[in-house]
């Protein structure tokens, strides 16, 4: 992460262009423990983000970009589903843990204000395969981090295990990315440009959670799409010609493979459960920058 800031320290100082966005739109989160949690939510979000879309080095076919972004939430009451296990039976310290517990499971429905939070950041370095003009379609390479937290607040107790989960339900993530990306960009009049983006690609994550016994290292992917419209005024309502307004739509996804986790926290005796989880954000920007 600290190598990740110097980085956007120093493309900040050597910017060409810069825009700043302000979208809304939601952000789902898809996690399970097979036969002890399934949770659903759907939070309305605010995202703020600062943008360096396409910086020429030198005057060559290389190119670097950059983006920074914050999300917010509202607080959202929804429904997760928890194992309630029966109050009475007592795990053996012998023999298979896992196998046993399914026969004494009843999931309950357990009510809970859930808030998300989280930083995203992308740096990426290209080269431009087609340049004319203002219009160019490059490939590059995509490196970030991303790091949601989810929180969660006034959990109703419905399940003889619940209690414990009001004050360590809270999901932590810290994901670190890499894959390719394609840049393009068409100018179709002299002050209209469509621009758009798609990268995919492997990620690295840590997740913490106080579900679990202690924190997991885990492999997954992330994709996203980023599409929008350009408009750059010539004089208009005496407007200095470096200043452009956009407007477009993002989409991005992050997904978590299957890891076992330690549910000790929970119970008289190790017991291990796959997890997994997917975030999924969808918003629409508006914005304006300045062309140095």
């Amino acid at each position: 992460m600290k190598n990740i800031i110097i980085c956007m320290t120093i493309m900040i100082s050597t910017l060409s262009a810069v825009d700043l966005r302000i979208a809304r739109g939601s952000y789902d989160t898809d996690m399970a423990i097979k036969s002890f949690m399934q949770h659903n939510t759907t939070n309305d979000i605010t995202v703020f983000s600062l943008n360096e879309p396409h910086k020429i080095i030198s005057q060559s076919a290389w190119f670097y970009y950059a983006n920074a972004a914050l999300y917010t939430s509202n607080s959202k009451r929804q429904t997760t589903e928890f194992a309630n296990f029966a109050a009475s039976y007592t795990f053996p310290l012998v023999g298979s843990v896992n196998d046993m517990t399914n026969a004494f499971i009843d999931m309950v429905s357990v009510d809970g204000d859930y808030k998300a939070v989280g930083f995203d950041i992308n740096f990426g370095l290209g080269y431009d395969l087609l340049r004319k003009g203002r219009s160019y379609l490059g490939i590059a390479l995509n490196t970030g981090a991303t790091l949601p937290t989810i929180n969660a607040e006034n959990l109703t107790s419905k399940a003889d295990l619940v209690y414990d989960l009001m004050e360590s339900w809270d999901l932590d993530m810290r994901t670190y990315k890499i894959g390719p990306s394609i840049k393009a960009n068409l100018a179709l009049y002299e002050s209209v440009n469509l621009y758009g983006s798609i990268g995919l690609g492997f990620q690295k994550a840590r997740v913490k959670s106080g579900l679990f016994k202690s924190s997991i290292d885990v492999n997954g992917d992330y994709s996203a799409l980023d599409v929008g419209v350009r408009y750059q005024p010539k004089g208009l309502w005496s407007l200095p010609k470096n200043i452009y307004f956009l407007i477009g739509h993002s989409m991005k996804r992050w997904n978590v493979d299957s890891a076992t986790v330690n549910l000790y926290n929970f119970f008289q005796a190790d017991v291990f459960r796959p997890f997994t989880t997917q975030l999924k954000s969808h918003e629409t920007y508006i914005g304006a920058g300045y062309q140095f």
